[in-house]
């Protein structure tokens, strides 16, 4: 993340004044309990972004099926995610072509976005009892402790070996390395749930690019706006409570941070949440106006901060 000198010190300043608190979630769950959602073997991420992508899964158990690149380390295996695979829409339709055929006998159904390439669902018929790690957690590091866990879990680590070899010996992920680029040869399974009946919360306002965050606005029968490049427009909204959930946007509501101080100062916000994503935790910070007066609060770089 990059910011200039100004918006450093006002980030600075809202991490010195505010209440901060690592957490052991994510955002996404965050928002999901926020709603009143009930935690199922999952949260039911999956579901909700495939409501959001226009997929009719409504009584179905749906899992993400993320292709994920593993890397062999000297004695473990670490994922590398989306990002870094610039899966292409026919690149990922061969692939499903090939798991579909493998594994429909065994009622297991891979489905693609229809608006992302390299999101993709895995359908099941019998509800698993196992509990997952969110993609984002694992990206990075040893997985033998993320794999899914819980009564079924020798089955669902045997399914991900089995996708494993499938996928090693596609001549796909030959022409990939060929081309200089990581072969697909692995999937991450994770969010599973069924698509909850309602949303027992309203969210009042809610601005996301996250296909979780606009599932859960579909649930609820709401609009999902996009995120404002100016954070301005916020306030301009009568709502008593927002949600904003960044992802390609990030930037302009980190620029947007000097505005949204001010705003807190004269009262035009009564508290402002930030929940910010790192790896495994989130760092939840709330700040009201009485905070913006504690002069005396030291503000302490914010790599210091994030990486504590």
């Amino acid at each position: 993340m990059t910011m200039s000198p100004a918006v450093a010190a006002t980030f600075e300043r809202l991490l010195a004044v505010g209440r901060r608190e690592f957490l052991t979630t994510t955002v996404d769950e965050i928002l999901c309990s926020s709603a009143g959602l009930a935690r199922q073997q999952d949260w039911p991420l999956a579901s909700l972004a495939a409501l959001a992508d226009g997929l009719s899964l409504p009584t179905e158990y749906v899992f993400f099926a993320q292709p994920v690149h593993l890397q062999l380390q000297r004695d473990s295996f670490t994922i590398a995610g989306p990002e870094a695979l610039s899966l292409q829409k026919a690149e990922a339709d061969s692939l499903l072509t090939l798991l579909n055929e493998h594994f429909a006998e065994q009622g297991l159904k891979f489905v693609q976005s229809p608006h992302c390439a390299d999101r993709w669902y895995l359908q099941v018929q019998t509800p698993p009892h196992i509990q997952t790690t969110p993609v984002d957690v694992a990206v990075g590091r040893d997985i033998r402790s993320l794999l899914p866990h819980g009564q079924d879990a020798a089955f669902w680590n045997a399914f991900l070996n089995e996708v494993q070899m499938l996928l090693f010996e596609h001549p796909l992920n030959q022409a990939r390395e060929a081309q200089g680029a990581l072969p697909v040869n692995g999937v991450w399974v994770y969010g599973g749930g069924v698509l909850p009946a309602k949303s027992p919360r309203l969210l009042p306002l809610l601005f996301a690019e996250d296909a979780v965050a606009r599932g859960l606005a579909t649930l609820q029968a709401g609009e999902c706006h996009a995120v404002p490049q100016d954070m301005r427009k916020l306030l301009r909204h009568e709502a008593t409570q927002a949600w904003l959930v960044p992802i390609e946007s990030a930037a302009a509501v980190v620029n947007g941070l000097p505005m949204l101080w001010q705003a807190l100062r004269r009262g035009a916000l009564s508290q402002l949440e930030l929940n910010i994503a790192l790896g495994d935790r989130v760092l939840q910070c709330r700040v009201n106006k009485w905070d913006t007066y504690q002069f005396w609060r030291k503000s302490t770089p914010w790599t210091e901060v994030l990486g504590g």
